[in-house]
């Protein structure tokens, strides 16, 4: 009987351990699985080579996908980060073929990314245009901005000081993910030990009572599409490094693969839930899946359909593990 009522009082216990821990142990129960699943159908996963490409690979989306985070934690949406970073590191790429001194190139391009970011805020916050439409809009500039200054040719002039954080080590450390771990380590800071990461939480949580309570909501939606901007700026520059090359259409499929990392990893679509942890891991899970699908040798024909199925699995799998938690007494 004493087993029996230990037994019995372990369920109630690891519930409420889970509970709270949700949001977090889902898509890491969904990364342990891809890991195992493509460990055993396949030769390399789990080298330590492929392992570290995972690594490397997933360092520039993970960049990107700071800023998105931040933005889905307020209940907004950007679609424009992609073709931003893809403006962004076409200006760097252009300055450079002018032969403009890396001094002047950088300070041009992060006030040109925070212009863009302030755009997206300023139109979303006080325009109230919804951030769906106003991100919409500033994609078809940003690309159509990139293509026109590019003529729709590739420009392959990129500053060395790019190239090496693109595709140098310090040691074996890749410099683009040490650039990663400061973004994402410097974002999880500022959203879970600051006021203004504090503010974001509520505003995203619930607008109104947060503006009751004396949050200026629209400084802090302004504020994070800047931020927002910045991290895609950055990305920018740091893709268009490890490239070598900048075409107007660089980081295109950077929109879905951004997108899909922060969701997958758990940070809600309504605002107010989720955070950098979770990010690191829909980050890892995404890369994991090309890089797996890719190691399996699956027609390129149906790949897209494989990744497709997979994402809408592991999604579902998710929602399910959070709203069990959530309503689990």
């Amino acid at each position: 009987m004493t087993t029996q009522t230990a037994d019995a009082g372990v369920v109630p216990n690891l519930i409420l351990w889970v509970k709270p821990r949700a949001r977090i142990l889902a898509p890491l129960f969904t990364l342990i699985v891809l890991a195992v699943f493509f460990g055993v159908v396949t030769d390399h996963f789990l080298t330590l080579r492929n392992l570290e490409n995972i690594v490397e690979q997933a360092s520039l989306l993970a960049v990107l996908a700071t800023g998105v985070t931040m933005v889905l934690l307020l209940g907004e949406i950007d679609l424009s980060f992609a073709n931003v970073a893809t403006l962004v590191g076409m200006t760097m790429a252009l300055m450079s073929d002018g032969e403009i001194a890396l001094g002047w190139i950088i300070p041009a391009c992060v006030v040109l990314a925070l212009a863009v970011g302030f755009t997206n805020g300023y139109v979303s916050a006080y325009i109230r245009v919804p951030s769906f439409m106003a991100t919409l809009a500033m994609y078809q500039v940003a690309y159509g901005i990139a293509h026109y200054t590019s003529h729709a040719t590739p420009v392959f002039a990129v500053p060395k000081f790019f190239s090496i954080l693109g595709n140098k080590n310090l040691g074996f450390i890749p410099w683009i993910s040490i650039c990663a771990l400061v973004v994402m380590v410097g974002a999880h800071f500022l959203l879970r030990y600051t006021r203004f990461g504090r503010y974001i939480y509520m505003t995203g949580g619930n607008r109104e009572a947060a503006r009751v309570s004396g949050v200026n909501t629209r400084w802090v939606m302004t504020a994070v599409f800047c931020i927002a901007g910045f991290t895609s700026g950055f990305g920018g520059m740091l893709g268009i490094g490890r490239l070598g090359v900048a075409y107007d259409n660089t980081m295109n499929s950077k929109l879905i693969d951004g997108i899909a990392a922060v969701v997958l990893g758990g940070t809600s679509l309504t605002g107010g839930e989720g955070g950098m942890l979770n990010t690191l891991i829909g980050v890892l899970i995404w890369t994991s899946l090309g890089i797996g699908l890719d190691l399996m040798d699956i027609s390129i024909y149906i790949k897209d359909l494989v990744r497709g199925i997979i994402l809408l699995l592991a999604l579902i799998f998710n929602i399910i593990v959070q709203r069990s938690a959530q309503t689990e007494e």
